[in-house]
């Protein structure tokens, strides 16, 4: 009797320690190695470029030839859907619409995917089924890169690539969640389609663990778009680099998007890109950001984390408010207008040059001279719990006056602890409309 009810109590020992290890590992996941990481990278950025950018799972491969190529175009498929002047090639085995959904399931986490999934009309429109073969269409005389090629250049909208990807770096991963960061590359500046190689910049893609598999969560796109280095510190004695740092994120990655809302650097669609026409609108579309730049909270922190709140309050960017996020305008869809300003190439920025007027302990002013503007700004800087920050605005009205901006910049007050944008509903309407007034060389924006 005495060796039974042992027996029975080992028993349940066993089965309530067994309880106890799955459920340990429900709540932390497994650890990511790094081949998974790795894969689960490659996969991301894989979806991202086909499904974001530009198809390239041909059947025929992905050379520039065969791409403008109408070797296997179906005759009757030449004016489907009535788009005169495509090209539809056979598409490769395992990338059908389906199985590109299945894909996509299998690498984003449940709801990511969802949203991926549901922008991504215009992406699986262009499948065309003929005879049992799945084909997909391309424009006739529209510029396309070798998918095949592994260089930056032939690829400036991918950021990145296969071979540096093996570089990622895992810097967080516990309790199921991780994040990796991967060495990228940054369009900026030079109008559609051309790209700046900048060293040191990396991208955060973070990782969940999610039924049983690790799944792409999301991802920090500041460094696919800005030249800001968020890595330079801030709180100690100030200096020139601290000035620059600073200054690059007010003027370069700021006050940009408070001018001028089709900036090239705004090509960033991503994954989840999509293309609105807001209601009453038939000549102007508008391009949703990727990632976490669609989310307005995430400007108005980067604003507010190098510019003291009356500075960031001027700068709020001029963007298309939607449903699910902030939009860029794009003028007709799919045909990207090019820069109308030119304050963000690396090599222009390089020219410029950083004067220290007067510093102290806690404040400090500099003379920023913008070599290709011809201009010379003073700007003010103070001291903060969080670091230095830029604190004067006169800089501001100096470069709307040089830009030919005559707008008001009220400066809003939001309700604590809510989005800035609706409430500077007002001044973005102003912004517009004395860009349509004053500049008519450029495109007509719509708030």
């Amino acid at each position: 009797m005495t060796r039974k009810i042992l027996c029975i109590i080992t028993s349940v020992l066993v089965f309530f320690s067994f309880l106890f290890i799955l459920s340990s590992a429900a709540e932390t996941g497994f650890d990511l190695d790094k081949e998974t990481a790795v894969k689960l990278v490659k996969a991301y950025s894989e979806i991202r470029h086909n499904v974001g950018w530009t198809f390239h799972w041909y059947k025929g491969g992905a050379s520039l030839e065969y791409i403008m190529s109408s070797e296997d175009t179906p005759s009757e498929t030449i004016l489907y859907k009535n788009v005169f002047g495509m090209y539809w090639h056979q598409v490769k085995d395992g990338y059908d619409p389906d199985s590109v959904k299945e894909m996509i399931k299998s690498t984003f986490t449940k709801s990511k995917a969802k949203s991926i999934i549901e922008n991504s009309n215009d992406f699986f429109d262009k499948y065309y089924f003929c005879d049992g073969v799945w084909y997909y269409g391309s424009y006739m005389g529209a510029t396309y890169t070798p998918y095949d090629n592994n260089d930056y250049t032939a690829r400036p909208s991918d950021y990145f690539l296969d071979d540096e990807i093996e570089n990622l770096v895992i810097k967080e991963n516990a309790n199921g969640f991780a994040v990796v960061s991967v060495p990228a590359h940054q369009l900026c500046d030079g109008g559609y389609a051309t790209a700046s190689r900048r060293d040191n910049i990396t991208v955060d893609i973070f990782l969940t663990f999610e039924d049983g598999a690790w799944k792409v969560s999301g991802e920090d796109c500041f460094e696919m778009l800005f030249l800001t280095d968020r890595r330079v510190g801030r709180n100690g004695e100030f200096t020139e680099a601290v000035a620059d740092v600073c200054l690059t994120a007010a003027i370069y990655d700021i006050y940009n998007y408070s001018i001028n809302q089709n900036y090239a650097q705004c090509e960033s669609g991503g994954l989840e890109m999509k293309i609105i026409q807001p209601e009453g609108i038939t000549t102007t579309s508008y391009t949703r950001l990727e990632g976490n730049l669609a989310d307005p909270e995430t400007w108005k922190q980067f604003r507010e984390s190098y510019c003291t709140k009356n500075v960031a309050d001027l700068l709020a960017p001029i963007f298309y408010l939607g449903d699910d996020g902030l939009y860029y305008f794009t003028g007709v869809p799919h045909s990207p207008y090019g820069p109308g300003y030119q304050l963000t190439a690396e090599e222009d920025k390089n020219k410029n040059t950083i004067t220290i007027v007067s510093k102290s302990d806690s404040a400090a002013e500099v003379a920023y001279h913008i070599e290709n503007l011809g201009v010379t700004l003073k700007v003010g800087f103070v001291k903060t719990v969080e670091g230095w920050k830029v604190s004067t605005n006169d800089w501001i009205s100096e470069l709307d006056t040089t830009f030919g901006l005559l707008q008001n910049r009220e400066i809003s007050h939001p309700n604590p602890g809510t989005s800035d944008m609706s409430s500077v509903f007002t001044v973005m309407v102003a912004a517009a409309i004395a860009l349509v007034v004053i500049l008519p060389r450029k495109k007509n924006t719509v708030k």
